[in-house]
Parts: C-alpha cells; structure tokens; sequence
C-alpha cells in the first residue's frame, strides 16, 4: 500500500475572518490535495500518514499563527477507491503544536471572593469594642483574592513533584505568566491532571494547577506584613490572630500555672476573651493600638521552581 499522488487543489483554499462577542477576532483556513494510491485496501489513515499531509497543531502554509485543528480524507467517488479527498482546516483559534508536549501553557486571571474572620484592620490595629473586648462573634470581611489558573500538556504519567505542592506556598519568588510572584504570596489551591489524550499519536495528559494570591494590593514587590521593621512581618499566608482568652498564666511565664481572669471591676470571672499581653497575661487597658497579635506558620514552604519550570 502506498500513495503515488499527493497534489493540493488550489482552487480549493477558502478563509474566513470572525469577530466574536469576547473581543476576539479568530481566522479560519482551510486547503484540499486529491490523493492517489495504488492499492483498493488503502484507508484514510494510509492518507493521515503520509509525509505530506499536514498534521494537527502544524502551521498554515500563509499564516503561521493559523494551526490545523482538524483533517479529514474522504474518497472521491463510492466506486473509486484509490483515489481520495485530504481537507486540512486551521484556525487561530488555539495555540497547538504537532507534538502535544510542545503546547505553550496557558494562564487566566480572576478574582475570587470568600468571606474571612478580621481581627484587625487595614492599619494594623485590633477590631476591638469601646470597652477593649473583642466581638463575639467576630468580624467578617470580603477576602478577595487573585487566582490564576494554568494548564499545560505534560508526558502520559502521574508527576511526582505535584503531591509535595497540595496547599503550599511559595517559599521564594517565582515567575508565572510574564508576572513576577513575591516570596509567601502564592499558594496551590487545586491540582488537577486530566485523563490520557492522544494527538498525533503522542499520548499526554492535561495538568492544570489554580493558585490563589494573598498581596492586599501591594505591586510594589514585597509581600511583608507589619509595620516596616522587620520584626514583626509576617507571610501573607501566614496565621495572625488576636490574642485573648479567659484564662492567664499565674507567673506571666511559660511555666507558670493557668487561671481564670477576674475582671477588676467586680472580681468576678470574666464571661468571654479579654485580649492578652503576648506573655500569657490579662491585658492592661486594652485598647486597639496596643492588642498584641499571634502569628503562626500554617501552610508549608515550598520552592515553586518546579512549577515556574513546568509552567512557562
């Protein structure tokens, strides 16, 4: 079995330009060859396979940007059966390559909105009543964040590397996206690898990874949280929480023993969380300029080379 022709129809080149709705304007293609073989068992894959036939995710002969998304090889007439019909149709629709792995990655950008416990505000202070308690219930607010969302082709096997990323955080800066991420800013929200494909008869998979950002709207570069010192900054993804309770340490020191906070006023228990000094003690005059914050690292450090490598 073999082909013995392969001559495209020049008469056969039809385009079209689209405006859609999105914005987009997208340039379709397509071209036509009347192929010849020798051999009635000949089938349209014997067509598909021969050198030059053009594959999925190749480039249009005049405009490059314009990939084949599509082919079809059909036989000229029902009696005839050496001699057949290869369509070849491009769009600029999508960005593929021949080699499925060769695919660029690609990235959206959005917002999303949860809803979130505040403990203090925008300047730093603690959300505190008039009397210095804090309100129970707490608090609430918008905790919009950035989010991106990126996928790329990747070999046919479950990669290693994405079970250590499950809820991590970046623990250096990392480019994604043309857009340079700040160390402690980023952190993986959802993996995702997709079922085996096949283009070209390369089999791949489709990972796709969703990252959430924590900046509260600094683009100057630096993801630090406090007052500018450095010693009281903390990651965007760390845990910073008011510290209050009902009970006090008896010595003000790591070791001593715990008891229950009297108010002064009338000695008796307090009946909800007073704010404490950071050493364990009943807060003196409370106020929201001087309520001292807990922080803590709840999240893994992970350096998101790996994924700036898989995903640029």
């Amino acid at each position: 079995m073999s082909i013995t022709s392969f001559k495209e129809d020049n008469e056969q080149r039809p385009g079209e330009e689209t405006y859609r709705p999105d914005g987009t304007t997208v340039s379709t293609y397509s071209r036509s060859w009347l192929v010849l073989t020798n051999d009635n068992d000949d089938n349209a894959k014997t067509v598909f396979d021969h050198a030059s036939a053009p594959k999925i995710g190749s480039s249009h002969n005049t405009h490059a940007a314009a990939k084949c998304i599509g082919r079809s090889a059909t036989p000229k007439l029902i009696a005839t059966k050496q001699a057949w019909i290869y369509v070849a149709r491009y769009s600029t629709e999508f960005d593929i390559a021949e080699d499925p792995l060769d695919d660029p990655a690609r990235t959206e950008w959005s917002t999303e909105t949860f809803q979130a416990v505040v403990s203090e505000d925008i300047h730093g202070d603690a959300i505190l009543n008039s009397a210095g308690d804090p309100f129970d219930p707490p608090a609430e607010k918008d905790d919009s964040r950035w989010t991106s969302i990126t996928r790329k082709n990747v070999a046919n096997k479950v990669p290693d590397w994405i079970f250590a990323y499950q809820d991590g955080a970046n623990s250096d800066s990392y480019m994604i996206d043309g857009k340079l991420i700040a160390a402690g800013e980023a952190k993986v929200s959802a993996i995702h690898l997709g079922e085996t494909q096949e283009r070209n008869e390369i089999e791949y998979r489709v990972l796709t990874v969703t990252i959430h950002y924590r900046g509260e709207g600094d683009d100057a570069g630096s993801s630090g949280y406090g007052s500018g010192s450095g010693a009281d900054e903390i990651e965007p993804w760390d845990l910073s929480i008011l510290d209050a309770g009902m009970r006090e340490l008896s010595s003000g020191t790591a070791g001593g023993k715990l008891r229950k906070i009297k108010s002064e006023d009338d000695g008796e228990f307090v009946a909800s969380p007073v704010p404490l000094d950071g050493d364990g003690l009943a807060l003196d005059d409370p106020t929201p300029s001087n309520a001292v914050f807990l922080q803590f690292e709840i999240y893994r450090k992970r350096a998101f080379d790996l994924i700036e490598a898989n995903f640029t």
